[in-house]
């Protein structure tokens, strides 16, 4: 979920993450497609404001739509209220220096390093038109 060139983030990239890569669309897909009726997920994430609002409650009128992650806010609000499993959110260290990861931090790493790698070369589609 690129958006608009004006908007691209590392912010961005963490909600789209939570959204798409976090599991919340393959979530509801393996719950509906296997009956599942509760549970629970552990979100991990090193964004600290990516996990504060990405169940942000939305407040009517205009202010909703200056943010720039307002489609992904109200996206990951409207598959959290439709999985039947409780979603807990919890902070990860990014860019851990400790000698001994934890698997979450470990997981991290991988995810910065491909996170970098398409950032410097995108795939032709995604590049701005010059």
């Amino acid at each position: 979920m690129d958006g608009h060139p004006e908007f691209i983030s590392a912010y961005r990239a963490e909600l789209s993450g939570i959204i798409l890569i976090l599991v919340l669309y393959i979530t509801t897909a393996i719950c509906a497609h296997h009956g599942i009726t509760h549970g629970s997920l552990i979100l991990y994430c090193a964004s600290k404001s990516a996990l504060r609002n990405f169940c942000k409650r939305m407040y009517k009128g205009l202010s909703p739509f200056q943010y720039s992650v307002f489609d992904l806010i109200k996206t990951t609000q409207h598959l959290l209220e439709h999985l039947p499993i409780k979603v807990t959110a919890k902070w990860v260290k990014g860019h851990s220096t400790s000698r001994i990861k934890t698997i979450q931090e470990e997981l991290n790493d991988i995810a910065d390093y491909m996170a970098g790698k398409y950032g410097k070369h995108p795939q032709p589609q995604h590049m701005l038109a010059r």
